[in-house]
């Protein structure tokens, strides 16, 4: 016996109980392409706040939290590394002198204010494509549902 019909344009590229790919699953050029995903993180609480889509404006919202998609520990202090390779590879280190020997300086970018190219470099960090996927049949227009991992036009 077939297998009914969708209702709704967008469907899925297989059967129930399957859904759109979830964002954490995406890759970086897939991660913005993807409704309900960002490459730079997603605002968290009540009322508006998963609407806003910058750490700036969910900062500014009430009872709002910004949950960075690229997370870790970069090292502590640029000071403490001594190879010119090392330094040169910490998001906000620079090296003075030859690649023998020299010293490094600065401050390491916390992950959190990292993009998604920046946090797969940076040592210590994690990039994870954030938000919460919205489901196939919920998408409108081809455009937006060729964009969904997991979803086909029908």
């Amino acid at each position: 016996m077939p297998l009914p019909m969708p209702t709704q344009p967008c469907g899925l590229r297989t059967p129930p109980p399957h859904d759109a790919y979830a964002c954490d699953l995406l890759y970086e050029d897939e991660c913005d392409l993807a409704s309900g995903c960002s490459s730079l993180g997603i605002c968290t609480g009540e009322g508006t706040c998963p609407t806003l889509t910058t750490e700036a404006a969910c900062d500014d919202g009430a009872n709002c939290t910004w949950e960075a998609a690229c997370g870790g520990t970069p090292p502590a202090d640029c000071t403490a590394l001594t190879a010119r390779f090392d330094c040169v590879a910490v998001d906000g280190c620079t090296w003075a002198g030859t690649p023998g020997g020299g010293t490094c300086s600065g401050t390491p970018t916390p992950c959190a204010e990292l993009d998604a190219a920046a946090c797969g470099e940076q040592v210590g960090c994690t990039w994870v494509c954030a938000g919460s996927v919205t489901a196939c049949e919920e998408l409108d227009g081809e455009d937006a549902c060729l964009d969904q991992g997991g979803c086909v036009w029908e």
